[in-house]
């Protein structure tokens, strides 16, 4: 069930959380914390050593202090710590999701709802990079109408399927070079 679980979580924050965050900050928050539950359940029943739990464990810890002071305090550091953050933890939940569920002793659907799980997490890991170049370089990227985070999310899984609408395209050239290792 901690494939479930962590899918579940990962399947809140790619869609649910970036669109209520959009209409309603209550849901959003009710979305927030069920995804926070299901990450903590994940990390507590996947099989790894003492020091990935740990780094799990303080990452969402981090994140949620972090989460938590950009409520009161408005600086762009936070924003900044709290994407470098994301990025560190949800590159830990993928490479638990790689050592729990994609071994040859796992049953197939746990396979598969790890590779999809796996999936999500390149396309929101790249999505939260995208995010902290776009602070650093506002230009890095022509986007035509942007909304916020979930353009980037959009950006990132088009450009990870490789379809590419011409909607939003990277001008720098680490923004290039980030699409071209993201596809």
């Amino acid at each position: 069930y901690s494939s479930i679980a962590i899918l579940s979580a990962i399947f809140l924050i790619v869609f649910v959380i970036p669109m209520a965050a959009e209409r309603h900050i209550g849901i959003s928050i009710a979305a927030e914390g069920v995804a926070l539950f299901l990450l903590i359940a994940g990390v507590i029943s996947v099989t790894c050593g003492l020091f990935v739990r740990s780094v799990a464990m303080i990452s969402i810890a981090a994140a949620v202090t972090v989460r938590l002071m950009r409520v009161f305090i408005h600086h762009e550091y936070l924003n900044v710590i709290e994407i470098l953050l994301a990025i560190l933890l949800l590159s830990v939940f993928a490479f638990l999701m790689v050592r729990q569920f994609l071994t040859k002793e796992s049953p197939i659907r746990d396979r598969l709802v790890g590779a999809v799980a796996i999936y999500l997490l390149i396309g929101i890991i790249f999505a939260r990079i995208y995010q902290l170049l776009f602070i650093v370089n506002p230009a890095a990227f022509h986007i035509i109408h942007f909304e916020g985070f979930p353009t980037l999310v959009y950006y990132s899984f088009v450009t990870l399927v490789a379809i590419g609408y011409g909607d939003i395209f990277p001008i720098s050239l680490v923004a290039r070079n980030l699409a071209m290792l993201e596809g």
